[in-house]
């Protein structure tokens, strides 16, 4: 994601789960996925962490470090395996193919925040 993009953690946690999802591999946990978006947000936007012990957070840093790695080579994989010729057809591609599965799917978990800030992404920054 461009950093000029604006709110950009609904759109990597869809794109995060619809890679792994165009793979074959199912998909992630929902709820590690839909915590690890709000957690994001609350320390990205500085909420308050008093509750969190620092090993819990260090576990947490390490468990978000791991994930990022997977969902990049899972990236990674899928641009050799169906020959993309850039991140945008890449990334076109997860979003028409796998945007609505993931979506519906993280809407389930308690996700609505998550697939609110992707769509509003989709649309330009306009609220559907």
């Amino acid at each position: 994601m461009p950093e000029d993009s604006g709110r950009k953690a609904g759109a990597v946690t869809v794109r995060s789960v619809a890679v792994h999802a165009a793979l074959e591999e199912g998909f992630f946990n929902p709820f590690e996925t839909v915590q690890g978006y709000l957690w994001r947000n609350q320390l990205i936007h500085g909420a308050p962490t008093r509750d969190v012990n620092e090993t819990e957070l260090v576990a947490l840093a390490e468990d978000r470090e791991r994930w990022a790695f997977r969902v990049f080579a899972d990236y990674l994989r899928l641009a050799e395996r169906h020959g993309f010729e850039s991140v945008g057809k890449l990334v076109s591609h997860l979003d028409k193919e796998f945007g609505d599965q993931v979506c519906d799917w993280l809407v389930q978990y308690g996700g609505q925040e998550v697939v609110d800030e992707y769509q509003e992404m989709l649309s330009g920054g306009k609220k559907k």
